[in-house]
């Protein structure tokens, strides 16, 4: 058993620790050509120690990684390692079924489906913390360890390539740091059991109000038939092997979503979500760069120049003021003509009409119908992906922070050697940039983080963040109002239900625990 780690010397104590539990070598990769690494660089450096023990003659089996580290929450170390190590990997692995030599038996939790997978050797897991209870080192095994080395290696040792490492490394950069502003709305619900659930009641249909937007098309009849919003090369079918160059691929500005197969011919949610606002950056990019644009410039400074003259000759007559404009007509229809397209990319080909209908009408411009396996829980088709992104040169790429999108897009970032921000909850574009702005060290703070330098952009976004354009519930299910005569309470996933102590409110408690143990769940209490 080997451990890795990558920090400053007091990185050490954790390694020593790994040591006393039983742990047979223990290295610490620390230079100050690391210091600033994000993910990706992070990543190359882990790697390279860990092929650097295989020269020595040490082949592995497995290779284990935490899910995600407490303060970055980014959860893309271990797929972006698997993909510098060429492995295929399993995320989110929350039990060990079954281990022999030829195998491993898992299961995880994927997207609200538990899912148990058998894979052979070797391969890479990220584990969940809530996997066991690390057992408590024996007195031999703390002198055990306060008696081995922990192996330092730098980058010389690594032979490491300083333009991959550490600051210098890393696509992404962090450009603002701020102090979220907290508001809080509290209203506290007072009464009886039964008058707090006509209070309830009002609150949720307020909620489910405000939450309709958009064009109102809210189920398959009122959605455009799909030949009405066919039109030439909007939906391509691809075979995961034959990708072949359409006249997409001559577009200047793509913004792709990889769209989520849930099931068979269903997207998941969070796709409607990107396409809406992947909709609104591009239209903030055709704005910004309308506004740099030398043509619309020379047609507003000869449009002054008209003014003046005629603000100074009153004969000036109003046709030739409007004549000034008239030169600059064809170079004002090709600034503002259109340039940036929002594309949907489905992994797994769906062949219902109505689910592309709707992924046109809310906000598609072209869609990847690609044939692929359904059933690649390990790469999740990065091949076919990183020869599409040659082809088509996507600016942006956006992938929702599920658990699929958690384990794609790492890979696939790391495949294209550029960056990716996780769990985003804000998006928007700046100097040809996209910025994206996202929680950090452990929601305390809001980093925002551009990736300048490399291409495509990629970001992870947060389900239930935007609105998609369909004026559709972001939920899949919407939840039930509640009735004071009805104890069974059903779909009850986004409130959060606050009873606080006291003799009076022991009534609601008594509603609140026996409902909870109808739906077999619990009560859950405040630190």
């Amino acid at each position: 058993i080997h451990v890795y780690t990558m920090g400053i010397s007091a990185a050490s104590a954790i390694l020593r620790e790994a040591l006393s539990l039983g742990a047979d070598r223990a290295f610490l990769l620390s230079d100050r050509a690391f210091a600033g690494a994000d993910t990706l660089a992070t990543a190359y450096t882990l790697h390279l120690a860990i092929e650097k023990t295989q020269t020595e003659g040490h082949n592995y089996d497995l290779v284990l990684c935490g899910r995600m580290a407490i303060d970055g929450d980014t959860a893309q170390i271990g797929p972006e390692l698997a993909e510098h190590l060429n492995l295929a990997h399993i995320s989110d692995v929350n039990d060990i079924v079954q281990v022999n030599t030829e195998q491993i038996i898992v299961k995880r939790q994927q997207d609200h489906e538990e899912q148990i997978i058998a894979a052979s050797y070797p391969l890479l897991l990220t584990i969940d913390k809530d996997i066991n209870q690390p057992r408590l080192p024996s007195l031999d095994g703390v002198l055990l360890a306060y008696n081995k080395e922990i192996e330092n290696w730098n980058a010389l040792d690594l032979q490491a390539d300083l333009n991959r490492c550490g600051l210098k490394g890393s696509p992404t950069r962090v450009v603002k740091v701020e102090v979220p502003l907290r508001e809080n709305n509290c209203q506290f619900l007072l009464g009886s059991a039964q008058e707090i659930a006509v209070q309830l009641n009002a609150l949720s249909r307020k909620v489910l109000d405000k939450s309709t937007i958009g064009l109102g098309l809210s189920d398959n009849e009122n959605l455009p038939s799909l030949k009405n919003l066919l039109i030439k090369g909007q939906v391509i079918k691809l075979k995961e092997h034959d990708l072949e160059e359409s006249e997409l691929s001559q577009l200047e500005n793509q913004f792709w979503v990889l769209g989520q197969i849930v099931e068979e011919n269903k997207i998941h949610p969070v796709t409607y979500e990107l396409l809406a606002k992947a909709k609104n950056l591009a239209k903030f990019q055709e704005i910004e760069e309308l506004e740099n644009s030398k043509g619309l410039n020379n047609l507003l400074d000869r449009g002054r120049v008209a003014e003046d003259q005629a603000s100074k000759n009153k004969a000036y007559e109003q046709n030739n003021f409007e004549n000034s404009f008239k030169e600059q007509e064809d170079t004002l229809i090709t600034e503002l003509r259109p340039r940036t397209k929002v594309g949907l990319i489905l992994p797994n080909r769906v062949e219902t009409e109505e689910v592309l209908a709707k992924a046109l009408a809310s906000g598609a411009d072209f869609i990847f119908n690609v044939e692929g396996n359904p059933n690649n829980v390990f790469d999740s088709n990065c091949d076919f992906l990183e020869r599409l992104v040659k082809i088509y040169s996507p600016r942006i790429i956006l992938t929702g922070a599920t658990d699929w999108g958690r384990s794609i897009a790492p890979r696939l970032a790391a495949r294209l050697k550029t960056g990716l921000t996780a769990d985003c909850t804000e998006l928007s574009i700046v100097d040809n940039l996209l910025r994206q702005t996202r929680p950090a060290f452990g929601g305390n703070m809001l980093a925002t983080i551009i990736c300048s330098n490399h291409k495509p952009q990629m970001a992870s976004v947060r389900p239930g963040i935007y609105k998609n354009l369909l004026g559709e519930q972001i939920q899949e299910e919407r939840p039930e109002v509640i009735s004071p005569e009805k104890e069974e309470v059903k779909n009850y996933k986004k409130y959060i239900i606050d009873c606080l102590p006291g003799e009076k409110h022991n009534e609601t408690l008594k509603l609140l625990s026996r409902r909870a143990l109808d739906r077999g769940q619990d009560l859950q209490t405040a630190r």
